[in-house]
């Protein structure tokens, strides 16, 4: 497997995880219950992509 994006410009893909990797990983401990909500156990996610879903999340107001 290439680490060249579909494009084949040659620049490097974002490594994508799981929804498990996410929710062992240390670094989004305090995010669990959100990663556990949100994110579909049949898809891989960027870092950067789980960053903005716990951002939207947090940032909605709660009625």
């Amino acid at each position: 497997m290439s680490n060249k994006d579909k494009k084949g410009n040659g620049k490097a893909a974002a490594p994508a995880f799981t929804k498990q990797q996410f929710k062992d990983a240390q670094e989004y401990a305090s995010h669990r219950d959100v990663i556990s909500a949100l994110l579909k156990d049949d898809e891989s996610y960027t870092h950067e992509q789980v960053n903005q879903i716990v951002d939207d999340f947090n940032g909605k107001v709660v009625l």
